[in-house]
């Protein structure tokens, strides 16, 4: 799963629940250590994508820049 965490016009990210613009940023993380691997090579910028809510597509998605993919030292 990856989760986003909008950002409002400073660039910070907003509280859960908060309402949200319908145009705008958001960092994503990948929530589950164990799917880094299967994410992570098809994440480059310009790849373009969905945000789900179960079966349903609620927004479109582009990345624009990619933070980090590393998986944490065990």
């Amino acid at each position: 799963m990856i989760w986003p965490r909008f950002l409002n016009e400073s660039g910070k990210e907003i509280a859960q629940g908060s309402d949200i613009q319908a145009e705008g940023e958001a960092n994503m993380y990948i929530v589950m250590e164990e799917m880094i691997p299967q994410h992570a090579p098809k994440l480059s910028v310009g790849v373009r994508g969905f945000l789900m809510e179960g079966g349903w597509r609620v927004a479109e998605a582009t990345v624009i820049e990619v933070l980090s993919l590393a998986q944490p030292k065990t």
